[in-house]
């Protein structure tokens, strides 16, 4: 049995619930900056509901599969979530999203990697 049913139990227990009022993009809160601020926000329920669809769809397209770790000299790149607040033509709230993503800005390489950069 590995970690992630745990972790994947706390999330289903979340069920997406939107506010029956249509909700302006000026009535609604800043989605949050991080895991820790995303469990006190007025919509966590919400967000942990797109944490799961996320997540569920990660694994369902196999985009990446458990393994436990077996050599400690393995580097790992970090995870973060990012959330977001999906509106409509009219500025009416119609989706609160997830996203993980790796956290490729702290992952050394020896290879040099190249942006590219628009501008204007």
């Amino acid at each position: 049995m590995h970690q992630l049913s745990g972790y994947y139990a706390a999330l289903s227990s979340a069920y997406l619930t939107l506010p029956k009022k249509r909700l302006h993009r000026d009535e609604v809160p800043e989605p949050p900056k991080g895991y820790n601020a995303m469990l006190k926000h007025p919509y966590s329920t919400e967000y942990k509901q797109a944490m799961l669809k996320e997540f569920t769809g990660l694994m369902d397209r196999g985009t990446f599969e458990y393994q436990e770790l077996t050599d400690t000299t393995e580097k790992l790149v970090p995870l973060m979530w990012v959330y977001a607040n999906k509106f409509d033509e009219d500025g009416f709230l119609t989706n609160l999203k997830a996203r993980l993503v790796t956290r490729s800005d702290l992952y050394k390489t020896e290879e040099e990697t190249y942006t590219t950069t628009l501008v204007a």
